[in-house]
C-alpha cells in the first residue's frame, strides 16, 4: 500500500525543482528536452565509440562482480541503436543513504518504460562519482540503531584532496571496528548472514572507496541488471581527452552561456544551485590533489603552477588521466562518452542541470530527455501503527517534534486535573475581580496598578500550569521516546529519510529482496513523494 505526500519547500526542495514537477513554464523551459523520442533522434546522428565504452564496462563489471544480467545489458550498447538512461551518485561509505538504492531501481525501471516508449534497445547506466574529492561527503553514514537513535559510522583518514578513486582503505584495525559497529548498530536477524557478507567482502582492507562501493552496489542489485560505470579509468580518460581539449578551447562561449542562463534563472525567482566563479574553467587537474584550474587573462593557473592555454591544452590530450570535469561539465562529458537519451536526477541535480541545458549544442551533442529521481519514505508495519494509534501525519513530523509530543500529551492529560486547573485558574480570576471595581473607585490610578497586579498573577497561574503538564510529559517518557523514534527513522536529522538512513538499516530487516519489493512498489512517473509501507521486518 503506498500514499502520497505533496513535496514542498519544508521538506528540503529546490522551488525550481518543485516547479519543474509541477510543469510551470518558468521552469521547464530550463529544460530543453520535451520528450526522450527526440533526443533518440538526434543520438542517431552522433558517432559513438561504442566498442571502447562497451569493453571499459565489460571490465569494470567483471571486476566489481557484477551478475550476468548486468554484463548482457552491456552487451545490448554494441547495438548502433542502443541508447543509455543514466543515474550517478558519490561512493558513500556502506553505500550511502536510502536514495541510492532507490535512484538504482529507478534507473532500471526507466530503462523498460523507454524501450517500449522508443521501440528500441535502452541500457541503464550508473555513474559513480569517482574523479570527486570531497572526502567528507562519502566517509560517513548514518544508521537507526535497535534503540531506535541515530548513530553515524565514519572511515576517518586524510584523503589529501584526491579523487574518491584514490582514496584506499588502508586501516584495519578502524575498518574492522566499523564492521563491529555496524553490526552492533543492526543486531541479527535473518536476513544480516548474507547482508554482512557482502559488506564485509566489499569494504574491505587495500580497496578504495570506489571499488568496495561498486562491489557493494553490483550485489545488492543483481537482479537489477545494472551496470556501473568509473569515469576515473585510464581509458576512459583517453577516451574523455577530445572532450577536455574542445572545453579548453570554447571557453569564452560557455561562460557567456553559463552567465546568461544563471540571469535568467535569477529573474525568474529561483536560486543558483551550483556557484561557480567567473574565471573557472570546469576543469580539474590531479597533481595529486584535484585542484580546480581558473582562467589568468590569457591563460590559465591550478594552484600555484600557470599554463598557457596552448600548454594546458597539449597536457589534456596527452596525460588525460590527470583531469577530470566539475559539477557543470560532467553531464556533457557523460554524454559525450554514452548515447544518453534520459537522466535521472534528485532535486538539487535537476535544479542545477537547469544552468547547464544550452551547453550540450556546444559540444555538438543532444540534450537529455529529463526524469525526476522518485522520492520515498519506507513505512514499517510498527511505526505505522504508532503513527495511526497517535493520530500522528506524516508532514507533522516534518516540523517541530515538541509540538507534535505536546498535541499528543494534551490529549492524555488526566481531565480531573486539567478541570480542577480550569476552576483554580476561573476561581481566582471571580475572586480578583468581583470587588475590584468598589475597592479602586476613590483612586482611579489604582485600577491600572490593579490590572499590572492581575497580569502577574494570571502569567504565575499560566506558569503553574505549564510546570504541571510539563511534569505529565516527564512522566510519559515511554510515548516522547516512541515519537522521537518516529522522528529519527522518517525525518532523520530534519531531512527526508532517504537521505540519511543508510539502505542496509532496511535490507537487514527485510533481506536483499527488498529491491524486487521497490522495484513492484516505486513509480517512476509519481512526482508525489511517496510512502511506501512495507511488512513484517526479520526478528531482531
Amino acid at each position: 500500500m503506498k500514499e502520497l505526500i505533496t513535496p514542498t519547500r519544508s521538506m528540503g526542495y529546490p522551488g525550481i525543482f518543485l516547479d519543474f514537477l509541477s510543469g510551470a513554464e518558468s521552469a521547464r523551459h530550463f529544460y530543453l528536452a520535451n520528450n526522450p523520442g527526440d533526443v533518440a533522434a538526434k543520438l542517431d546522428t552522433i558517432d559513438y565509440d561504442r566498442i571502447s565504452i562497451t569493453r571499459i564496462l565489460q571490465r569494470q563489471n567483471e571486476a566489481f562482480g557484477a551478475s550476468d544480467k548486468a554484463l548482457a545489458a552491456i552487451d545490448r550498447l554494441a547495438d548502433p541503436r542502443a541508447v543509455v538512461v543514466a543515474t550517478g551518485q558519490q561512493c558513500v561509505l556502506f553505500g550511502g543513504p536510502l536514495l541510492i538504492l532507490l535512484k538504482a531501481v529507478a534507473l532500471a525501471k526507466a530503462a523498460v518504460w523507454l524501450e517500449k516508449e522508443l521501440d528500441r534497445p535502452v541500457v541503464p547506466i550508473f555513474w559513480i562519482a569517482a574523479d570527486d574529492h570531497d572526502f567528507a561527503e562519502i566517509n560517513s553514514t548514518w544508521f537507526v540503531t535497535k534503540a531506535g537513535e541515530l548513530a553515524r559510522h565514519m572511515y576517518s583518514a586524510d584523503s589529501g584532496g584526491v579523487p574518491a578513486s584514490e582514496i584506499i582503505m588502508s586501516d584495519a584495525e578502524q575498518l574492522a571496528e566499523l564492521h563491529t559497529a555496524l553490526k552492533a548498530s543492526l543486531g541479527d536477524t535473518e536476513f544480516t548472514a548474507e547482508l554482512y557478507d557482502i559488506l564485509g567482502s566489499s569494504y574491505t582492507v587495500g580497496k578504495s572507496f570506489v571499488d568496495a562501493f561498486g562491489s557493494y552496489m553490483a550485489a545488492i542489485t543483481r537482479e537489477l541488471g545494472i551496470p556501473l560505470f568509473s569515469p576515473s579509468d585510464t581509458e576512459v580518460k583517453r577516451l574523455s581527452a577530445g572532450f577536455f581539449d574542445k572545453l579548453l578551447s570554447n571557453q569564452n562561449q560557455l561562460h557567456e552561456i553559463i552567465s546568461a542562463t544563471n540571469r535568467d534563472i535569477v529573474q525568474q525567482g529561483y536560486h543558483i544551485q551550483a556557484e561557480k566563479s567567473d574565471d573557472s574553467m570546469h576543469l580539474f587537474m590531479h597533481s595529486p590533489s584535484r585542484v580546480a584550474i581558473h582562467r589568468n587573462g590569457e591563460g590559465c593557473v591550478c594552484g600555484d603552477r600557470k599554463f598557457s592555454l596552448s600548454q594546458l591544452s597539449s597536457m589534456v590530450r596527452e596525460q588525460s588521466s590527470q583531469f577530470s570535469t566539475d559539477v557543470i561539465t560532467r553531464p556533457m562529458l557523460q554524454s559525450h562518452l554514452f548515447p544518453v537519451v534520459s537522466q535521472i536526477g534528485g532535486p538539487s541535480e535537476i535544479a542545477y542541470l537547469a544552468q547547464i541545458n544550452p551547453l550540450f549544442r556546444v559540444f555538438g551533442l543532444a540534450t537529455p530527455y529529463y526524469i525526476a529521481r522518485p522520492s520515498a519514505t519506507l513505512l514499517e508495519r510498527r511505526p505505522a501503527k504508532q503513527m495511526h494509534d497517535y493520530g500522528i501525519a506524516f508532514d507533522e513530523l516534518t516540523g517541530d517534534i515538541e509540538t507534535v509530543i505536546n498535541r499528543i500529551m494534551a490529549k492524555s492529560f488526566p481531565k480531573d486535573v486539567e478541570e480542577h486547573m480550569k476552576h483554580m485558574s476561573s476561581g481566582v480570576n471571580a475572586a480578583f475581580h468581583a470587588d475590584l471595581e468598589s475597592i479602586t473607585s476613590f483612586d482611579p490610578a489604582l485600577a491600572d496598578f490593579a490590572k499590572q497586579s492581575y497580569g502577574k498573577i494570571d502569567f504565575t497561574m499560566k506558569t503553574f500550569q505549564d510546570k504541571v503538564f510539563s511534569a505529565h510529559k516527564r512522566k510519559q517518557k515511554e510515548t516522547r521516546e516512541r515519537i522521537y523514534r518516529l522522528g529519527h527513522l522518517l525525518f532523520p536529522n530534519r531531512s527526508l529519510q532517504e537521505r540519511v538512513v543508510n539502505s542496509n538499516y532496511f535490507l537487514s530487516r527485510y533481506g536483499i529482496g527488498l529491491v524486487t519489493l521497490l522495484y513492484d512498489q516505486l513509480s517512476i512517473h509519481e512526482t508525489a513523494h511517496q510512502i511506501i509501507r512495507i511488512g513484517d521486518e526479520g526478528e531482531r
